[in-house]
């Protein structure tokens, strides 16, 4: 498909994603080859190749830059499954965002379901639970792009934020829960890692309902669920129970959970 131009139409859907040097340099180009075009000191194809190529490298090179700002360093190294303790718990996590249609070449109504979903993933530390899921992201946001950018945050932070903008600078807060609200996806690693407060609790519920409402892709990761995650969760304060509850009933309904903690039987 390709526009009045005759450039590729999919380009208008690329060049956005661009950073505003980055875009410039692409208009540049791409004007300097209309020029050339009309001219003929280049035909059109070749145009076309050249600009592609640069496109594509100032694409990948965003998103590496990206991930390398969401992704702590210990967790930028390829993902091995042989290194992982858990291979078929990691399986599960890595078949997320691919692909499944029926015979017409649609999409199955499961695999759309698990877009919207994400992933609890739950089990003891060091089973590789937050390293399978930003695996995972790290190669859906670098094929797919801006539609699939993630923000990745450490409970704790989460917690302490909230703790440091309550008091006298609220509009930095909402900005940031809006922030996390309207993410393409989130990532809330070890949650069981901050006990509930008042507003915590208040902004954490906020959070994962609206992305449950919204349909919103929201990772997890803890080290138990369901009844053992709430009593952790409100050990401090068991007035909050039903707020934790009703966040890790959300979990439940919104996220597919993966026990990292499970090993299948193999047969003989």
């Amino acid at each position: 498909m390709y526009d009045g131009e005759g450039f590729p139409r999919r380009w208008k859907h690329q060049r956005p994603e661009l950073s505003e040097a980055n875009g410039r340099e692409f208009d540049a180009k791409k004007r300097q080859a209309v020029a050339d075009i009309r001219t003929e000191k280049v035909t059109l194809t070749k145009a076309i190749d050249e600009l592609d190529e640069l496109l594509r490298n100032l694409l990948c090179w965003q998103r590496d830059e990206y991930i390398r700002s969401q992704v702590p360093s210990e967790f930028l190294r390829p993902l091995d499954r042989e290194e992982m303790l858990n291979p078929f718990a990691t399986d599960q996590v890595m078949a997320w965002w691919e692909p499944e249609y029926d015979a017409d070449g649609e999409p199955l109504d499961r695999y759309v379901n698990n877009l919207r979903r994400g992933i609890v993933a739950f089990g003891k530390t060091g089973t590789g639970k937050t390293r399978a899921i930003l695996s995972r992201l790290c190669q859906v946001y670098a094929e797919d792009g801006s539609d699939q950018r993630f923000e990745f945050v450490r409970i704790v932070d989460f917690a302490a934020k909230v703790r440091l903008l309550a008091p006298r600078r609220g509009d930095e807060l909402e900005d940031y829960i809006v922030r996390l609200s309207d993410a393409p996806i989130l990532f809330l690693d070890d949650l069981h890692q901050a006990k509930l407060t008042p507003r915590y609790a208040e902004e954490l519920f906020r959070v994962v309902d609206t992305r449950s409402s919204d349909e919103l892709p929201l990772f997890v990761t803890c080290q138990m669920a369901g009844p053992a995650l709430v009593e952790k969760l409100t050990s401090d304060n068991s007035e909050l129970r039903p707020t934790a509850e009703a966040i890790v009933r959300r979990l439940r309904d919104h996220c597919h959970p993966i026990d990292f903690d499970y090993y299948p039987k193999l047969p003989n």
